[in-house]
């Protein structure tokens, strides 16, 4: 239960670069909202929503991370997106499109999957069931940086025949694939789980051409430049149960939910809990962590490192990792947090490089080589299980 608060409704317009902020005070905190062309009165209501919903009012809010509207116009939305993704790498979307009924829905199957099935039922689709890294995970199945990690999932990844890859003798994936089937819970048990998830898919990958232009927008690309890499986009998805951390911590040693990475691809897109302090940000050249907490209605995204490539650096993709919820934190009825990162990817044979008027704009030398994407995944999931 959060307490009632008065909410400061002094606010200030600033430029950075081509975009004004909106910055909302609660006391000495800011939260910055990266609209154009905005009705102020309308945005300040929907901030002292997010305060008050997500609890901000009751901490210490280190703000770096821009809530973007993407019911703006294109040119807008890229200038909003450039500025994001050229400073933190992360920012939260509202007004994406995808219906609130629909985002409940999801949540709710994903609960169910991790609290209705048994363990046998779960491990019925089993990830060592796979040869292609999809299914499902215990607790310390996920590996980050060679550490177990501290939650249990699901992994759903596009069927694309694009995946079906001739590599030569000598590689080291030579025996490995990314391609391969879904394994899904049996429809039995939980009958609207695979069309409610594919529903959700249909819609994020909706979202994701939409910040695929104004990505090339904000870039000073063709609006259309990325499209001919994402007619066949290679998503995932993960539906991820993080327990409450543990206080006598007899039960388990997994000290992270997730341990600190970056992500491999474009951009994530985040669908959770309302639940606070668990998602953390790292910016370049600091050595503090800041979380990184939910709004309402909104996704948290962040790009990835073919972002990143694509960009030579010009887009920061920023390290990040997931704390064990605390009990606190979490509904009292409930001991977890529910996380679902959708990852809006390139096609699978896509070749990546960084995009020649980039380098000039990045300021830096030529930072990468040209690489399949497909490659770069399979080196990553390859590595990220220990079953």
């Amino acid at each position: 239960m959060f307490r009632s608060v008065a909410i400061s409704t002094t606010f200030t317009i600033r430029a950075v670069g081509a975009t004004p902020i909106m910055m909302l005070r609660y006391q000495n905190y800011a939260v910055p909202v990266l609209r154009l062309g905005c009705n102020v009165a309308s945005d300040m209501n929907y901030q002292k929503r997010c305060l008050h919903s997500t609890g901000m009012a009751d901490s210490t809010l280190e703000s770096t991370v821009p809530i973007i509207d993407m019911s703006m116009s294109d040119e807008e939305l890229g200038k909003s997106i450039h500025h994001a993704c050229t400073t933190v790498g992360f920012f939260i979307i509202v007004q994406h499109g995808v219906p609130e009924e629909l985002r409940a829905r999801m949540l709710q199957q994903a609960r169910l999957l991790f609290s209705e099935l048994t363990l046998e039922e779960k491990e019925a689709i089993s990830v060592k069931h796979s040869n292609s890294y999809r299914g499902f995970q215990t607790m310390g199945v996920n590996v980050t940086n060679g550490q177990r990690d501290g939650h249990e999932a699901l992994d759903l990844v596009s069927e694309s025949t694009r995946a079906i890859v001739t590599r030569s003798s000598d590689s080291k994936f030579k025996d490995l694939t990314n391609y391969g089937q879904n394994q899904w819970p049996d429809s039995r048990l939980l009958p609207d789980f695979r069309n409610t998830t594919e529903e959700f898919i249909d819609a994020m990958q909706a979202v994701g051409l939409r910040l695929m232009s104004a990505c090339s927008r904000g870039l000073g690309l063709d609006p259309h430049f990325f499209e001919p890499y994402f007619d066949d986009a290679y998503w995932s998805m993960r539906m991820i149960r993080y327990p409450v951390d543990s206080e006598d911590r007899m039960d388990d040693d997994y000290d992270f939910g997730v341990g600190e990475h970056t992500d491999y691809g474009v951009f994530t897109m985040i669908l959770c809990d309302d639940v606070k302090g668990t998602l953390q940000i790292r910016r370049k050249g600091q050595s503090e962590w800041t979380n990184v907490d939910p709004v309402p209605n909104g996704f948290i995204c962040n790009l990835g490192d073919m972002l990143a490539r694509w960009s030579n650096n010009l887009y920061v993709s920023t390290p990040h990792r997931v704390l064990r919820p605390q009990k606190s934190n979490c509904h009292p009825l409930q001991n977890d947090r529910i996380s679902i990162p959708f990852f809006f990817d390139p096609n699978y044979d896509s070749v990546i490089s960084p995009i020649g008027e980039l380098v000039e704009k990045s300021k830096n030398p030529l930072l990468f080589d040209p690489i399949m994407y497909g490659d770069h995944l399979l080196a990553k999931t390859s590595k990220n299980f220990m079953v």
